[in-house]
């Protein structure tokens, strides 16, 4: 089992390490056009072929569902490169194994300042998130829930600290972006304009 978990892993980073870069990034702009469906159709081959639970017949009616819209979205020729990672990696969260996923997106850009967690709550600067722009910080962390999946408390922590500030998760919780590309983060303590900065994975 061990072999065929490692060879999946390479899969993933292959996945997550591959076409080109995303320089001048902006959450409203299309990217480049690939065509992912065969990848798609491969990831889902090597997961019901080696994943233990398909062996344990713990697979549930959604997981199916996920399957096909991960495929159906795969199709779409429209697709861009980081919807293709987001929809993978939601695919991947449906299995509820805390040990696979993408993690961060290639050149992927984050809200420029550091967040903590605890017991799920959000803080910035020590006082509670309330909301990021317009959209309620709960509304977000369920953004987060259906693209990653923890095993613990201290898990989600680690992932909300992180994911709440990811553009993807921002942009699909609803969160629109100043022409400037700064947001607003409100807290019980009064509201902040925070930039971006760029967080470039680069393989090898």
């Amino acid at each position: 089992m061990k072999r065929l978990f490692s060879i999946f892993f390479i899969l993933i980073l292959i996945i997550s390490c591959s076409n080109g870069s995303n320089d001048g990034y902006n959450p409203n702009n299309p990217e480049l056009e690939y065509d992912f469906l065969s990848d798609a159709e491969y990831i889902v081959n090597i997961v019901e072929d080696v994943h233990p639970a398909f062996t344990l017949r713990e697979i549930t009616d959604r997981y199916y569902l996920v399957r096909d819209e991960f495929l159906d979205k795969a199709a779409d020729t429209r697709l861009t490169q980081t919807d293709f990672l987001l929809a993978t990696q939601k695919y991947l969260a449906i299995l509820q194994d805390g040990h696979m996923g993408l993690g961060l997106i290639s050149s992927s850009h984050f809200i420029a300042a550091d967040f903590t967690s605890r017991e799920g709550k959000l803080y910035y600067n020590s006082n509670e998130i309330l909301r990021i722009g317009d959209v309620p910080i709960d509304e977000i962390k369920a953004v987060v829930r259906e693209y990653y999946f923890a095993e613990n408390q201290v898990g989600w922590d680690l992932f909300y600290a992180v994911y709440v500030r990811q553009w993807e998760i921002l942009r699909m919780a609803g969160v629109t972006f100043s022409g400037s590309n700064r947001i607003t983060v409100v807290t019980t303590a009064g509201t902040s304009t925070l930039g971006n900065r760029a967080v470039q994975f680069t393989c090898g």
